[in-house]
């Protein structure tokens, strides 16, 4: 066979290999790429996880300050209802009941200040965690994979070459020629030092892509993870912020039922104290045996509302958003009381 015969044959026995090496880095690319692509779909469902969370929270946030806004503005008025009731009825009753010799022992010196416990916002609150698509850790350690991978390349060509390590100078162009030349016999291809610069720079980047959609792919599947974690910890704290709402608005509704019974107690005081007055000023009775059989009566009914009323102040409406027991049964017996002198005054 002629020279020229095996100068063309080697050359495209050349040909041939760098384009296999060629279409496998290629195939290579495009699975690394779909990877990629693949990784970036679970980072765009953990993002809209996390928007999603972010959303229902601040949704659940704001009802519940929407609520507790209203009780406070219920529990205002609620307060200006007991001064009211305190300074015009109720004092003025107790004076008159104490004058007569009529007064109980637990007179109120004070009026008792409204508890109503509202919850905390900020209790069980999920903290939700920024994501970050692991790029920028990705490429940094991809450029160390690559640096490392060239070292490699260059330590082992060195010694197997005989090559003094470290080089005695940089640059030394002439050892990276042969170096490069040894690197494309290794694979075949002849002493040729560009496919040997063409091999280490694909082997290069090639490591660099593997290492860069290995760490992306390690940080969407923990976005992917903590995306769901943080969803189901959103969708529990909603629900029982939800039940704590719906509790509050027990709460709420108690409050503005109050309100109305005390207006009840205030009308029927003030006008139970004039009885009194009357009574204390027609009579002129400076005891309470003194007084004419139907004052006593108006009396009696007097200390009951007043004992009745008091009992409404002083009972803690909420602890922690919710309803007290003692609050719902103290409130029945007011009004039961209320609705009863009522009904006993048409008769």
């Amino acid at each position: 066979m002629s020279e020229e015969k095996i100068e063309r044959s080697v050359e495209k026995k050349v040909e041939e290999t760098v384009e296999k090496v060629e279409e496998k880095v290629e195939d290579i690319q495009e699975k690394a790429e779909e990877i990629v692509e693949a990784k970036k779909s679970k980072l765009d469902i953990a993002k809209e996880k996390i928007d999603k969370a972010k959303i229902l929270t601040a949704e659940t946030r704001e009802q519940i300050e929407t609520c507790m806004k209203n009780i406070d503005s219920d529990i205002e008025k609620l307060n200006i209802q007991k001064e009211t009731l305190f300074t015009s009825a109720l004092q003025p009753g107790e004076a008159l009941l104490k004058k007569i010799g009529a007064a109980k022992e637990d007179l109120l010196a004070a009026l008792p200040e409204s508890a109503v416990e509202l919850i905390d916002l900020d209790e069980d609150k999920v903290e939700i965690k920024e994501l970050s698509s692991g790029r920028f850790k990705g490429f940094f350690f991809a450029l160390l994979a690559g640096i490392a991978t060239f070292m490699g390349w260059a330590f082992t060509s060195s010694k197997t070459l005989g090559f003094s390590i470290p080089p005695e100078k940089m640059p030394d162009f002439p050892r990276l020629n042969k170096m490069l030349e040894w690197t494309s016999e290794q694979l075949g291809l002849g002493s040729n030092a560009t496919i040997g610069a063409a091999a280490v720079i694909i082997a290069i980047l090639l490591v660099m892509w593997i290492v860069y959609s290995i760490i992306v792919s390690m940080r969407a599947s923990s976005n992917l993870r903590v995306a769901s974690q943080t969803e189901e910890a959103v969708t529990l704290y909603c629900t029982n912020k939800e039940e704590c709402k719906q509790k509050m608005e027990l709460v709420r509704e108690h409050i503005q039922n109050s309100s109305n019974t005390l207006a009840k107690y205030k009308v029927l005081l003030e006008e139970q104290n004039a009885k009194i007055r009357r009574a204390i000023f027609l009579e002129e009775a400076e005891e309470f045996e003194g007084l004419h059989a139907n004052s006593k009566v108006d009396i009696a009914t007097t200390q009951h509302l007043i004992a009745e009323v008091k009992k409404l102040l002083e009972v803690p409406i909420s602890e922690a958003g919710i309803l007290t027991t003692d609050a719902i049964e103290t409130l029945k017996k007011a009004n039961k009381s209320v609705n009863d002198h009522i009904l006993k005054l048409y008769s």
